[in-house]
């Protein structure tokens, strides 16, 4: 049986740049066309929009905020 994108929660957008996934706990994941992850977040669209302003930079009327947040990690005091 041959399955869909659509079917498997998956799609690309901006000529391949970014594709978009829904994972196994039902979040939404974009990568960049090299495979790494850009962001995630459980609205599709709010993932693609995201994805966008780090890919190609703050969009007009948006504030952004850089963060690096590691699962497991300890903040240093």
């Amino acid at each position: 049986m041959n399955l869909m994108n659509e079917q498997l929660g998956f799609e690309t957008h901006d000529n391949g740049d970014i594709s978009l996934f829904k994972t196994i706990a039902g979040t939404w994941e974009a990568k960049d066309k090299n495979g790494q992850g850009i962001c995630s977040g459980l609205n599709k669209d709010s993932v693609l929009f995201r994805a966008r302003n780090h890919l190609w930079g703050p969009l007009a009327g948006v504030t952004t905020v850089v963060t690096s947040v590691r699962l497991g990690s300890v903040p240093k005091l």
